[in-house]
This record gives C-alpha cells, sequence and structure tokens, in this order.
C-alpha cells in the first residue's frame, strides 16, 4: 500500500470483529437524471419494485434470513476522481438507483439462497427490465459496527474498483479514520465477494448516518476528504463509486421506512 499525505495522521477507526454473516446484494440501474439527486421514481421503477416486493418476502421467510432490505437512490455524490476517469471506460460504473440487502445466518446458507429459484427470479426479470445490474455473494471483512437498517437514515453503498484488489482492506482501513473524525460515521460493514463469486466489485462498503447534512458538508468542504481519502485512492489505483440511499422496505419488520 503506497501512502500520500501521512502528515495528516487521522487515527484508525476503531474496528471490531467481523460477524460470520453472509449477504447477497443486488443493485440496478433503473432510472437516470442528469441532477446528482433523484426527485422523481419512474412508473417502471414503481412496477419493477413491486414485482421484486413479492419475492423478497416469500425470501425474508426462508430459514436462516435474518434481514431483507430494499433502497433507492437518493444522491450521487460529487466524488469522481483521477484514478475512476483514467478506467472509468473499462470497468463496470456503479450507477444504480436501486438496491437490495439479503443478511443470512451465514455464508453457507446466503450461498445456498443465491442459486434457489426466488432468487433466479429476481435476476432475470432484473436483467430483461434494468438498463444494468449486478448481483454477488459477500462475507463480513471489515466492520466498524452494525448499520442499523430499521429507522430512517442516509445509507451509503460504496462501490470499490482497484488494479490489485489485495490493496483494497488496508486502503480503506486507512482512510476509514477521516470519516469516523469528520463526519460521526459510527458504522459500518465492509462486504468482500465469497471466494470465486463473480464481482465486478473487489469490496462494497455500507454504512449510515441519520441525516444527510450530519456528512455531506464535511465531503463537498473540506479539503482533507481529498488530500487523505481521494489521493490514497488514487495513488493505489483505487476507483471509488460512492451512491447514497434510504430505506424502501425493511422485510424482517415488514416496514415501508
Amino acid at each position: 500500500m503506497k501512502i500520500v499525505n501521512k502528515h495528516l495522521n487521522y487515527p484508525k477507526a476503531e474496528l471490531i470483529t467481523p460477524n460470520s454473516k453472509g449477504y447477497i446484494q443486488i443493485a440496478a440501474q433503473i432510472d437516470s437524471t442528469p441532477f446528482p439527486f433523484f426527485i422523481r421514481m419512474s412508473k417502471k421503477k414503481r412496477e419493477i419494485i413491486k414485482y421484486i416486493d413479492n419475492l423478497l418476502t416469500s425470501i425474508a421467510k426462508l430459514n436462516g434470513i435474518e434481514t431483507i432490505s430494499s433502497f433507492k437512490t437518493m444522491v450521487i455524490p460529487p466524488a469522481k476522481h483521477a484514478y475512476f476517469e483514467k478506467v472509468k471506460s473499462n470497468i463496470h460504473v456503479a450507477n444504480f438507483d436501486y438496491a437490495i440487502l439479503i443478511e443470512a445466518e451465514s455464508v453457507e446458507i446466503a450461498k445456498s439462497i443465491r442459486h434457489n429459484s426466488l432468487m433466479k427470479n429476481i435476476e432475470e426479470y432484473l436483467k430483461e427490465q434494468a438498463n444494468d445490474m449486478h448481483i454477488s455473494t459477500f462475507k463480513n471483512a471489515r466492520r466498524i459496527h452494525e448499520v442499523d437498517k430499521t429507522t430512517k437514515g442516509v445509507f451509503l453503498f460504496n462501490y470499490f474498483y482497484a488494479a490489485d484488489v489485495k490493496k483494497l482492506l488496508p486502503v480503506w482501513e486507512y482512510t476509514a479514520g477521516w470519516f469516523t473524525k469528520e463526519t460521526g460515521l459510527n458504522n459500518s460493514t465492509l462486504l468482500i465477494p465469497l471466494e470465486g463469486e463473480p464481482s465486478d466489485f473487489g469490496v462494497i462498503n455500507h454504512c449510515k448516518w441519520d441525516k444527510l447534512f450530519d456528512f455531506l458538508p464535511s465531503l463537498l468542504f473540506k479539503k482533507s476528504l481529498r488530500r487523505y481519502v481521494v489521493d490514497n485512492f488514487d495513488a493505489n489505483q483505487i476507483a471509488s463509486m460512492p451512491m447514497l440511499y434510504k430505506v424502501i422496505k425493511n422485510y424482517n419488520t415488514e416496514q415501508n421506512i
């Protein structure tokens, strides 16, 4: 790992032991916007969400499922940077306005559910209806704390691509301290694809803030974000593609949030 601007010296984020859960993350592009925020949801998107809602309700009843949450995009942060611009024509660019996260009690349960008929139905339907999609199975690689999806908030899925995936975990650990100090972040579950599982993203970071303005000013106006976080991504040939979401529905509580 190459470190730049080391003199800024943010303290490392305090991590706890990774959990033993298995995850299935599904992301799709249905709508698009010329703005960095989504102000409406198309009829097509509402229809897709309604169709998949019935399938997720059935999956939530399967043995070993802990939680299922669906999300829609609120904001696309202005986080494009040098290495991303260099490789964007050759990688799968994350521009997903709809996402699903299925959390199972174990990796083995997640692997079995990933290939059942309900999941295949969702995957095939999104391939037909959405403009783009990605699906893969993950485990928790690093953790600040669990992400509470039973209450309202602003949720991040940050999709990472790296020329050398071995650099992703140490660079994420190094830069996470900026977010805990400058934005008050107190939760995060970093998802890494299971061995042998196809994924276009080396890791996906998932976390939550209570309100948009708890952290957005720091992302927009603090120069240390670029010097401490973004410059280290560029130095290590890592592309960061963050998107901010709100929960549509939490299926373990059967609540629309």
